[in-house]
């Protein structure tokens, strides 16, 4: 009688991701930052906050299962909220014409953002370099000179 061992086989990974990494994955592609920073940002708030990070977490999961129906369901949500408060308050909710830009795409676009603040500093940097120079503290005594004239 011969014993054949039963290999157990890992079983297939399904295309939708719905793991821990797929929602790393998704999550990092969607803002466009790196694995580890989504990473580092679990782990933060287990530390600090960890029931609001496991409701994110699961959020997380259900956007990276199917992501137009997570969005069109938080619209509905907000929609609901919004009805609400007007009923409550009997009046419109506070709207400014730049915040309806915003939440057109509620996600910024962090890459185009990363980009302005690179641009910024180094224009800060340029400032600085000026500041330091021996060309502006020589041009700074002569306006005081001619201002004490």
């Amino acid at each position: 009688m011969s014993h054949k061992r039963r290999r157990h086989h890992r079983p297939a990974r399904t295309k939708s991701g719905c793991g821990v990494n797929g929602i790393v994955s998704g999550l990092a592609r969607r803002f466009g930052v790196g694995k580890g920073v989504v990473i580092t940002g679990f782990v933060l708030g287990f530390i600090f906050a960890p029931l609001l990070t496991l409701l994110i977490g699961f959020g997380a999961w259900f956007w990276v299962r199917d992501p137009a129906e997570f969005e069109s369901r938080m619209q509905g949500a907000a929609d609901r909220a919004r009805r609400a408060y007007q009923w409550t308050f009997g009046s419109r909710t506070p709207t400014d014409p730049s915040a309806e830009a915003v939440m057109a795409d509620p996600v910024p676009e962090f890459p185009a953002l990363r980009r302005e603040f690179e641009r910024l500093e180094e224009r800060a940097g340029s400032l600085e370099q000026y500041v330091s120079s021996e060309e502006f503290r020589l041009q700074r005594e002569f306006r005081h000179l001619d201002g004490a004239s």
